[in-house]
């Protein structure tokens, strides 16, 4: 009798092979940020640069709430009557120099370390910025794709595409792929899946 046919999984330095001929071994691999990645394999797609653009605003934003409520709080504590040692709404320059520096550095980061892979039995993604993450989802376990755009993609030309599965914990969000794009790639993954426009 055929062995059952185990969910995708995300795990650290470890494989996770399937009791069938025609599923892939899938390999799942973490390392420390900063470690030399190896040369991809050929099919491993970047995604487009304009996501620099989208996850920039998002940092900026991020660190602009972040100094508003150091300001507030330095602002609050004074007025309860508390004496602090520095000049008043000191206390946000820190966090606003961390958030300028975050703002520079993380997209880019963010960019170098993420991409994904069409491949022949499984759609393949490598992402991560303290850790690195290689995660598979077999075809098989495909059910629906989903393309969504927020705000500030549809004003650049952008869309991410989910893809779900049998189990929720296994979806995956591709990021930063081109609008025009989008949907050629989403036929591409339903029709690997059997699915077609049936989905």
């Amino acid at each position: 009798m055929r062995a059952a046919r185990c969910p995708p999984s995300r795990r650290r330095l470890g494989t996770l092979p399937w009791n069938s001929a025609d599923d892939a071994e899938v390999r799942v691999a973490v390392t420390s940020e900063g470690g030399g990645a190896a040369a991809g394999p050929a099919g491993v797609r970047p995604l487009d640069r304009r996501m620099l653009t989208v996850w920039t605003v998002e940092e900026a934003a991020w660190s602009a709430v972040l100094v508003v409520l150091a300001a507030a709080a330095d602002v609050g504590v004074r007025a309860a009557g508390a004496d602090l040692p520095w000049p008043a709404g000191l206390a946000a320059v820190p966090v606003l120099l961390l958030g300028a520096l975050t703002t520079w550095k993380v997209p880019g980061v963010r960019y170098r370390n993420w991409s994904y892979e069409v491949a022949e039995d499984a759609l393949e993604l490598r992402h991560g910025v303290v850790e690195r993450v290689h995660s598979a989802i077999p075809y098989y376990r495909v059910q629906y794709v989903d393309i969504n755009q927020g705000p500030l993609e549809r004003l650049i030309g952008l869309a991410r595409l989910r893809v779900h599965t049998a189990a929720a914990s296994s979806d995956a969000t591709i990021p930063g792929i081109a609008s025009g794009e989008a949907d050629a790639l989403r036929q591409v993954i339903l029709e690997r899946a059997g699915s077609g426009d049936a989905v």
